[in-house]
């Protein structure tokens, strides 16, 4: 369990867009494509700021204007 707790550790950039990309996936209802990319990426960046934390990942996605002009 520790090795898996310290390859995740290693690179947590992916693990976030990966969480990021499947949470907004559910949450809009629908796959992310092409057009997404921008916006995901700018959610990841506000997000690394305060090294991933789920909230402000959840918050991102529920204060987008994808998610609230659905």
């Amino acid at each position: 369990m520790k090795g898996l707790k310290n390859l995740m550790l290693e690179d947590k950039d992916k693990i976030a867009k990966n969480l990021l990309t499947k949470l907004s996936q559910y949450a809009l209802g629908r796959r992310m494509n092409y057009a997404d990319s921008e916006r995901l990426q700018g959610l990841l960046e506000v997000s690394k700021k305060n090294d991933y934390k789920l909230r402000d990942l959840m918050v991102g996605i529920i204060a987008d204007e994808s998610f609230t002009k659905r």
